[in-house]
């Protein structure tokens, strides 16, 4: 018993230790963070938090395979919204949806840069898991997108207190017959 005690307080000082070392560069990890304040209640909207959060923890790899599912599930989510049928890709919808004026040319190359950009999720192999200072680099663009597309899609504008959608259609859930509004919480 005694041992298991001494244990868990040198993991705990060594934890300890770990997170004040690091905590400098997760602060100015998390100043570089743009997502919105205000969102519709959808459930990929905690997946864009996630992201953010993964980057300041310094979980790269883990905020660039995040960043690639917001993507694909706005796609799912838009893909309904606007009745498009078919098996598409996430970057085959946002396309389309471009194509057809239903979302800006900035919320298309956002998605594309996420999941095709350099050092893609697919090549982040072997050859560059070390290369600590080029994936951060990688999962900040990549978060830096999600802002994008979420800024793009899920635009508002506040007039006094009220929070107004750009696009309410983007903002209704399920069954919703009026768009509802949350309030984002970061750190």
């Amino acid at each position: 018993m005694r041992s298991t005690r001494r244990l868990m307080d040198r993991l705990q000082q060594a934890m300890h230790s770990a997170f004040e070392a690091e905590l400098p560069h997760r602060v100015r990890r998390a100043a570089r963070v743009t997502l919105q304040a205000y969102v519709p209640p959808h459930w990929f909207t905690a997946v864009a938090t996630e992201c953010a959060e993964m980057y300041v923890a310094g979980a790269f790899y883990g905020a660039i395979a995040v960043a690639h599912r917001y993507v694909d599930a706005v796609s799912d989510f838009l893909g309904d919204v606007y009745n498009l049928k078919g098996h598409w890709s996430a970057e085959g919808r946002f396309r389309r949806l471009n194509s057809e004026g239903s979302i800006s040319a900035a919320a298309l190359d956002s998605a594309i840069t996420i999941v095709r950009g350099d050092l893609g999720f697919d090549g982040l192999n072997r050859e560059h898991a070390h290369e600590y200072q080029r994936l951060a680099a990688r999962a900040e663009e990549c978060l830096r997108h999600v802002a994008t597309v979420e800024a793009e899609v899920f635009a508002y504008r506040v007039e006094g207190e009220r929070v107004t959608p750009g696009v309410p259609r983007h903002w209704l859930s399920g069954t919703m017959k009026s768009p509802q509004v949350k309030l984002r919480q970061l750190w």
